[in-house]
């Protein structure tokens, strides 16, 4: 390694340990957060000359409230056009976006999400693109202790300049992607993997740095300990491989994976062993390189109809004989560059001078230590309850049980003094002690019995229940918005991704007005605009949201039920009619009702016979 890329290394080994050092004390409390949810037997004092330290029962209610709240719906994306002319443009987008969804299963990612989110105040998730991947889009979570924020930055991650990634990877997997020898490394951060911070033989401890250049452009630099494994200014512009001598493209082979264990050196080029043949110049050196424009030599339409670009076009000059050529002239277009970081942070709730948000187990903590110690102190009572004997001097009885077992007293008055009492502790100013903290924790977090599906005596009707748990529902709302703010932004990061590196067109599925299947395709052309001095621009002014029915479109019994009720009063037309017949059943069919396609194929045929 050189001079100066050594000094840049121990530039941002020498930052990363600066932001460690400040959010040090947060990063001790996501252990203990995590070992609550666990159900920690350790007890902490609540009197003077606490004896008690530990309980080997414990009713974890930290477990149990946060498990009441999971929301395992992924919301529906919506997708609002800022023109009128763009609107046919939102509706390919939402498309894409719904596709997309159900490509990349992100139910795995959001279940690990939910929980830490609420643990810790918050999780991250990552949006990127990767050529090896199937769909190209990579969607993953990463825990609050991978995360080192720049610090004083409490409001958002895009505010930052740099923050900072620890993520566990294999080491066979980072030799082949940055091409390094990383043998001899060992895992530097293991706690960032669990509580118990055990070392694992096969992993090292990937650090990145993203960060913004000098001209405001996101960057990313990463190494394993003293290993530098990459270093890429502008982390969001386009790079592809070209011949070093003549610079045409490097042809791609179909079947041969496209290589990413390139090192991005200085301006976003480096070297790597020759493996095909520039058809050219017969060349076999290429590179990496960065490029801010495409050339086009066919011309391109959009799906509305329209041409947005020509394509190549003979352009006269004269040659070193002074004859007239007319050489076949592409026309440039600029690549669409995603300038955001691919991180993004989902918040349990806001909490003012924390980057992270409020945690639940912050909120339940002391709730739950004293459950602990009340349930100490009951199984002690428990333990030392029992029976008791009382016996005359120099008189033994065996414990064992024995019939018609012989007692031998000195005198009738030693008979008297016989006997067996019971001795129990009374617990029940602690059970209703311990009932009432409970309680007061609910409280703290906002949930009813009727939110965590128990029965709750306080609603006596069935209306005052689904009160009762729309109640609660609304004390839950901030956490909701969160989780779709979140969405939202996620959506807008693969809307980008999409325009910007998908280059062949993503078909896409959907369904019209009269729920008639309609196949179109994404292309990032149709996003393509030129202005009146025939500037061309990419189109990217969308507003991205969550759908606020997501919930209840997502729950198949609801809509099935909600959709029997519109039949029944109407909605649809005359129930008795056929036309409104088939209309119902192509609308259970849409809510994947099991044989509501062959009922509604059936009533056609019948009213194709009546006809």
């Amino acid at each position: 390694m050189n001079q100066i890329n050594r000094e840049k290394l121990e530039y941002w080994q020498g930052k990363l340990k600066e932001a460690e050092a400040a959010y040090e004390d947060e990063l001790a409390r996501m252990d203990e957060r995590e070992k609550l949810y666990r159900g920690d037997e350790k007890i902490m004092a609540m009197v003077e000359n606490d004896t008690a330290q530990s309980v080997p029962y414990v009713r974890n209610i930290c477990a149990e409230l946060i498990e009441s709240q999971i929301d395992s719906t992924i919301p529906l994306p919506k997708v609002t056009a800022m023109r009128k002319e763009d609107e046919w443009r939102a509706r390919i987008i939402e498309s894409m976006l719904l596709s997309l969804r159900d490509r990349l299963h992100p139910e795995l990612v959001n279940d690990i999400c939910e929980r830490t989110v609420k643990i810790q105040g918050g999780a991250f998730y990552g949006s990127e693109w990767d050529e090896g991947e199937k769909y190209g889009i990579v969607l993953s979570s990463f825990h609050p202790k991978m995360l080192i924020p720049q610090d004083g930055v409490y409001e958002d991650i895009e505010e930052m300049e740099y923050f900072f990634l620890k993520v566990p990877q294999t080491r066979g997997y980072l030799e082949r992607r940055y091409n390094v020898s990383l043998e001899n490394e060992s895992e530097e951060a293991p706690d960032i993997r669990s509580v118990e911070g055990d070392t694992a033989e096969d992993l090292v401890t990937q650090n990145i740095a993203y960060f913004r250049n000098e001209e405001g452009c996101v960057s990313r630099y990463s190494w394993v300990n003293d290993t530098e494994l990459e270093d890429i200014d502008d982390y969001g512009a386009r790079r592809t491989s070209k011949c070093t001598s003549c610079g045409a493209p490097e042809p791609v082979d179909e079947e041969e994976e496209l290589n990413p264990s390139l090192i991005i050196e200085g301006e976003g080029e480096s070297d790597k062993k020759p493996k095909k043949i520039c058809p050219f110049c017969g060349g076999t050196s290429f590179r990496i390189t960065k490029d801010d424009y495409e050339t086009v030599m066919n011309p391109i339409m959009r799906s509305d109809g329209t041409v947005i670009c020509e394509g190549a076009r003979p352009v006269v000059h004269l040659d070193e004989e002074n004859n007239i050529d007319t050489p076949l002239e592409g026309v440039k277009i600029p690549f669409y560059k995603p300038n955001t970081y691919p991180i993004f942070l989902q918040k349990n709730v806001s909490k003012y001078g924390s980057f992270l948000g409020d945690s639940d187990i912050d909120k339940l903590k002391s709730y739950q230590n004293a459950i602990k110690r009340l349930d100490a102190k009951i199984i002690d009572k428990l333990m030392k309850s029992g029976s008791k004997m009382t016996l005359p001097k120099n008189t033994d009885i065996s414990t064992k049980n024995k019939e018609m077992e012989v007692i031998r007293i000195n005198t009738p008055a030693d008979k008297e003094c016989i006997g067996v009492y019971t001795l129990e502790g009374d617990i029940s100013q602690d059970v209703a002690y311990r009932e009432r903290i409970y309680e007061e924790a609910k409280q703290a977090i906002g949930v009813t019995d009727s939110y965590l599906g128990r029965i709750d005596r306080t609603a006596t009707s069935g209306k005052a229940k689904e009160f009762s748990a729309a109640q609660a529902a609304g004390r839950m709302e901030s956490k909701r918005v969160m989780k779709n703010t979140l969405w939202a932004r996620l959506y807008e990061s693969f809307f980008k991704l999409m325009l910007a590196y998908d280059d062949a067109p993503m078909p896409i599925k959907s369904r019209d007005i009269h729920g008639n299947d309609v196949y179109q395709e994404f292309n990032r052309y149709d996003f393509l605009d030129r202005d009146e001095d025939g500037n061309y621009h990419w189109c990217d002014d969308f507003l991205f949201s969550c759908d606020p029915s997501s919930s209840l479109s997502q729950n198949r019994e609801a809509m099935w039920q909600e959709t029997r009720l519109n039949l029944q009063t109407g909605a649809f037309g005359n129930p008795a009619e056929l036309d409104t017949l088939i209309y119902f059943w192509d609308k259970m069919e849409q809510l994947h009702y099991p044989g509501a396609g062959a009922t509604k194929k059936c009533l056609e045929e019948k009213l194709e016979a009546q006809k």
